[in-house]
């Protein structure tokens, strides 16, 4: 920013994030002492740096520093624009969304590795999601011109759905939106939709993104004919009108809702949704990955086989728990370890701790870590006689032929 005594820049005190270091580097540069300034009095002062003259410094972000945007509000938000000028053309709805729900892709520390079983879930999301965002050139023409930009997850709570979103922005390096009914719902008459467009109209400056709605069951609930509140029926059909939009467009936009209650949406939901992956409870070998990656930094018995027997032993046992449950269970576990450590005499000096079966055991006899979920659950019923009905299905659900394998 521009000193209003000096007419020099300077810099508030403050913690700066990378784009703001490279930005303060790029200024160093172009004010460096080798002659980038020209003399030209008919160019504006902005326009006397050289691009050659910065030969380090990225090309969006020498425009950047062009634009005087370098210092501004929201400046850590600017490389993440296929154009960076979209920055700051955005309206205020767009800012909100952008403040509200957007997720840095550095911040994405989930991959596929990182998810324990769902392994024909990981295959699908790779085929339909994955390879057209990091290869968008190989699906702009024919037939694959045409591919699904709407895919549903529902299953139980805490078996990864959340997760596998993430993971899917992750592997190919996309922008992330996580939107839920807050983010939407306005007690202003119009602002829903208007939030709405500023959801899909910022995806689109963002592509590739993902853009992920958590409980879109909440959000696009179906219709009830005229008991259906008015406001509702608005923001559905604004939302059904931007998503035909990237139907039509292929703007490089995968929508991705994620629910327990499936069987709430609109029809006309899960027809721009043709998609639709049973994320079920783990069995026990994708229990027993699970086990192993939450543990991986985890000391489990005094040997490599002994790990094994014990992941083996408590998968063995947590049948119908999700991942969610057996995250609670090995918290439980190493806490168990900790305590036995530091009451025992022979183990108050030991650094390292070790978690042996004993420490599940112990979990396990508390009553305190229980699962969530069992298969005589109401919900379990009805998600799979939806599943069986109208899924494409992945885990545990196979495909019922109402759609195609690829999902169009």
């Amino acid at each position: 920013m521009k000193s209003p005594s000096t007419g020099g820049l300077y810099i508030e005190e403050k913690l700066l994030n990378p784009s703001e270091i490279e930005r303060l580097l790029l200024v160093i540069l172009a004010k460096g002492s080798n002659g980038t300034i020209k003399t030209d009095p008919k160019q504006p002062l902005i326009r006397k740096i050289e691009l050659s003259d910065v030969t380090s410094a990225d090309k969006v972000l020498f425009n950047t520093y062009q634009s005087r945007q370098f210092v501004k509000d929201g400046v850590e938000y600017l490389n993440i624009f296929k154009n960076p000028k979209d920055r700051y053309t955005l309206n205020k709805f767009e800012n909100r969304i952008l403040k509200e729900c957007f997720i840095f892709p550095s911040d994405i520390k989930t991959t596929f590795n990182s998810i324990g079983g769902l392994k024909k879930t990981k295959v699908i999301m790779n085929e339909l999601i994955t390879l057209p965002l990091l290869r968008p050139e190989l699906f702009k023409t024919g037939i694959l011109k045409e591919t699904t930009t709407g895919i549903l997850l529902f299953g139980p709570p805490g078996t990864g759905k959340t997760l596998t979103a993430r993971a899917v922005a992750s592997q190919c390096g996309a922008n992330f939106l996580n939107i839920q009914m807050s983010n939407v719902q306005s007690k202003w008459v119009g602002e829903n939709e208007k939030n709405v467009k500023a959801i899909f109209s910022l995806a689109r400056k963002l592509s590739p993104c993902v853009l992920f709605i958590d409980e879109i069951d909440a959000l696009l609930q179906t219709r009830k004919g005229e008991f259906t509140p008015h406001y509702m029926v608005n923001t559905l059909n604004e939302f059904m009108q931007e998503w035909d939009g990237l139907n039509s467009n292929n703007d490089g936009v995968i929508v991705i809702g994620a629910t327990n209650r499936p069987f709430d949406l609109d029809e006309a939901v899960l027809r721009r949704l043709p998609r639709r992956i049973f994320v079920s409870l783990p069995d026990a070998e994708a229990r027993e990955e699970i086990l192993d990656i939450l543990l991986k930094e985890e000391i489990v018995g005094h040997s490599k086989e002994e790990r094994k027997e014990i992941l083996a032993y408590v998968a063995s046992k947590t049948n119908q728990w999700s991942g969610s449950d057996l995250k609670n269970l090995c918290i439980a576990s190493v806490m168990n370890a900790i305590k036995q450590q530091i009451i025992e005499p022979n183990k108050k000096n030991e650094v390292v701790r070790v978690v042996e079966k004993q420490h599940f055991d112990m979990a396990f006899d508390s009553g305190d870590i229980v699962p969530s979920l069992n298969e005589k659950t109401g919900i379990i019923i009805q998600l799979q006689e939806w599943n069986a009905k109208y899924g494409t299905g992945a885990e545990a659900g196979g495909y019922s032929g109402h759609s195609s394998v690829f999902g169009f």
